[in-house]
């Protein structure tokens, strides 16, 4: 089973669930949290082996190094998302990147909103799957 580290270092196992730690930073986020359970269980399909950890501003993935990151916009009338931060050796060239940072010469940070099941696609898969490959070898 994989690995979760928690916000404290300890290291559970755990399947596609969301653990407390990822409960507590959706509490006030409902709908935020129901989309996040689907990218959960999508993820773990993908990155069995990818641990977490939960931090108070993003939920943090991680094999050898990050790979992921989970985070919420500060919503006024705004349509429930959660948007991952995936970090590639190449911006993303897609209508779907909200945006693309060179973090350093071979970094980017690629953020992708998700509002609904429908964005976990291939398109996302292949993203994830790379940035994973990207955080096995460093």
């Amino acid at each position: 089973m994989p690995r979760r580290v928690t916000n404290r270092g300890e290291a559970e196992s755990h399947s596609a669930f969301i653990p407390w730690e990822a409960e507590v930073f959706f509490r006030d986020h409902p709908q935020e949290r129901a989309l996040y359970s689907d990218f959960s269980a999508f993820l773990h399909r993908l990155v069995p082996d990818a641990c977490l950890r939960v931090n108070r501003t993003q939920l943090s993935f991680f094999l050898d190094t990050m790979f992921l990151a989970v985070w919420l916009l500060p919503r006024k009338k705004a349509k429930p998302r959660i948007i991952l931060a995936l970090s590639l050796g190449r911006p993303a060239q897609s209508d779907r990147v909200m945006a693309s940072t060179q973090v350093s010469k071979a970094r980017w940070t690629v953020h992708i909103p998700v509002e609904d099941v429908k964005t976990l696609d291939e398109e996302l898969a292949g993203w994830i799957l790379e940035a994973a490959e990207k955080a096995k070898g460093h």
